[in-house]
């Protein structure tokens, strides 16, 4: 851990044991994948999928021009606009690296899911600075349903918890809670209180452990239909194995646009889907 890291660590000793605790733990979960090779996957063994392939074989399951339309609607446009203006006045003095924030191509693919499936609650693991809860937030006012419920502990640095989420409008924070602290802590106590989930979205530490143990916890509240993404899935296995042992009606692996990163789509069985719904394997 760097000295500097090190030095903003340790007050949390006496000030806030537990999460001093949590993030040790963390710690040494990445340097876990490092050293026993969870974190060297690599993202050969994935067939990926083109983006317009993933969209019409989507369709196929949610249903025709679903994602397509939403995806040309104005109001992404205008979130797209307004999250960018935001980034510039806000996050010049960041305490934490732009790294943080989503990929766009993953956004708007979220806002798509929102707007075609219309969940009534949306979950996310990870906020960083915003961008996809944004997007998402932003599909729920569209629709005039559903909540977001996010779970994020921000990296270290000064005044950081001002900083989670700030790239979110403030009229669209109304649909919006944040739960603070590690997934592995939160996850379990927020499911049973916020009932089925209809979207999951894992953004949060892109550890095997970390990504295994999220789909594990959050797979019971799935409703029939839900839809869970991961980001970040290059690193290890946790979602190919996730896939594997679960079977979803539909799953796909996605190259995200604007970085060197894939993200993982993902269906739960919807027992009144039709059976000819295409079913893909990774």
């Amino acid at each position: 851990m760097p000295n500097s890291k090190l030095l903003q660590l340790l007050p949390l000793a006496l000030t806030r044991p537990i999460e001093f605790l949590d993030r040790v733990a963390t710690s040494f979960e990445v340097r876990a994948d490092r050293v026993n090779g969870k974190g060297a996957f690599g993202s050969g063994i994935y067939g990926v999928s083109e983006w317009e392939d993933a969209v019409s074989h989507l369709e196929a399951y949610i249903g025709p021009g679903s994602i397509t339309s939403a995806l040309a609607e104005p109001e992404l446009a205008e979130i797209e606009t307004e999250v960018h203006k935001r980034t510039e006045a806000k996050l010049g003095d960041a305490p934490f690296s732009l790294a943080h924030c989503s990929d766009k191509g993953l956004a708007r693919f979220c806002y798509a899911l929102i707007r075609a499936t219309k969940p009534e609650v949306a979950l996310e693991t990870g906020v960083g600075f915003g961008v996809t809860s944004a997007f998402i937030l932003k599909a729920l006012e569209v629709n005039r349903r559903g909540i977001l419920h996010s779970i994020d502990l921000p990296p270290l640095g000064r005044d950081a918890d001002k900083f989670v989420g700030i790239l979110i409008p403030e009229h669209l924070r109304e649909r919006w809670n944040l739960h603070r602290g590690p997934t592995r802590r939160v996850l379990p106590r927020v499911l049973p209180e916020i009932g089925p989930v209809g979207l999951f979205l894992h953004d949060s530490l892109h550890t095997y452990r970390t990504m295994s143990d999220e789909f594990r916890t959050v797979m019971p509240y799935l409703k029939a239909g839900a839809i869970l993404i991961a980001d970040d899935i290059q690193d290890n296995a946790a979602f190919s194995e996730w896939v594997m042992e679960n079977k979803p009606a539909f799953s796909a692996v996605i190259h995200e646009p604007d970085k060197n990163c894939l993200f993982g789509l993902a269906a739960r069985h919807c027992p009144e889907a039709k059976d000819n719904v295409f079913a893909r394997s990774i």
